[in-house]
C-alpha cells in the first residue's frame, strides 16, 4: 500500500497565509501540516509516499526532503486536482491511498481505510453535514454521488478527502481520468468526480465511516481550529 498526496494547488482561500508557502506547509504544534500527515501514515504502516507538487514546489521539497518521493504538475494554475492526478496517473499502478494535502486525522482512521478490501473506498463522516466540503449521497449502501454541488440539506455526510483504491480500482480511475481530460470541459473538477461515472457503469464505491475526529484546512477559520486541536498529534511529536 502506498499513499499519493495531492499538494500542487494554489491554496488561494487561505490568502494571505499561503502567498509564500503552500497550505500543507503551515505550522502546527511544532510541525507543518504535511509532517503531521506523514506521521499518521507512518503510524498506520504506510511508508511509501509520493507527493505531487506544483505551486511553490521547492518549499515542500526543502521542508520534507527525501522522506517522500515527488512528482511535479506544472499545470496547477489551469486545472483542479482532476488535472493533477490525470497528469500523474502512472502513479495509479497498485493499491493506494489518494489524499488531499489539507486533511488532519488519526492513524486509526487511515488504517481502517487501508485495510478495506473494496476496489473503491472513501473515508466519510456521516455524523454531520458540513457546508465547506464535499457532501455524499448513497444508494443501497454505496456512494453514488459526491461533491460541493450536493446541497447540505440533501447530503448524507461528508467525504473526508482520503480514498483507497485497489490495483484494479486505481487502473479504472486512471482510465476514467484520461477519458474526462480527452473529452474536455472537466478541468475545474476534483478527481473524485470521476467516481460517479464509474458507478454508472457498475462500480461500487464503499463509504468507510471515519469514527474519529478530523479536520481539513481550507480557510483561515479551519486553520485556527487546527491550531486549537491536538487529536492528530502523534506520540513522537
Amino acid at each position: 500500500m502506498k499513499a499519493i498526496i495531492l499538494a500542487a494547488g494554489l491554496s488561494s482561500r487561505l490568502h494571505p497565509l499561503t502567498l509564500e508557502i503552500p497550505k500543507c506547509m503551515l505550522p502546527l504544534h511544532g510541525r507543518n501540516v504535511m509532517e503531521h500527515q506523514l506521521a499518521a501514515l507512518n503510524s498506520a504502516g504506510i511508508t511509501s509516499v509520493t507527493v505531487i507538487v506544483g505551486f511553490l514546489a521547492d518549499v515542500i521539497r526543502q521542508s520534507i526532503g527525501d522522506r517522500v518521493s515527488y512528482a511535479t504538475y506544472d499545470g496547477f494554475r489551469e486545472t483542479n486536482n482532476l488535472g493533477t492526478l490525470h497528469h500523474c496517473r502512472d502513479l495509479l499502478d497498485g493499491d493506494c491511498l489518494v489524499m488531499f494535502a489539507d486533511v488532519l486525522l488519526t492513524p486509526d482512521a487511515l488504517s481502517k481505510l487501508a485495510k478495506d478490501p473494496s476496489d473503491y473506498a472513501l473515508l466519510v463522516d456521516r455524523s454531520r453535514v458540513l457546508e465547506n466540503t464535499m457532501r455524499i449521497q448513497t444508494e443501497n449502501g454505496g456512494i453514488v454521488d459526491l461533491g460541493g454541488h450536493i446541497p447540505a440539506a440533501e447530503g448524507e455526510g461528508n467525504f473526508v478527502g482520503i480514498a483507497k483504491f485497489s490495483a484494479a480500482g486505481a487502473k479504472a480511475l486512471a482510465d476514467e481520468l484520461d477519458a474526462m481530460m480527452t473529452e474536455g470541459g472537466h478541468e475545474a473538477k476534483y478527481y473524485v468526480q470521476a467516481l460517479p461515472r464509474l458507478v454508472s457503469r457498475g462500480a461500487s464505491i464503499k463509504p468507510v465511516e471515519i469514527g474519529s475526529p478530523w479536520l481539513e484546512i481550507d480557510t483561515n477559520e479551519e486553520y485556527e481550529a487546527a491550531i486549537a486541536a491536538d487529536f492528530y498529534i502523534s506520540p513522537e511529536s
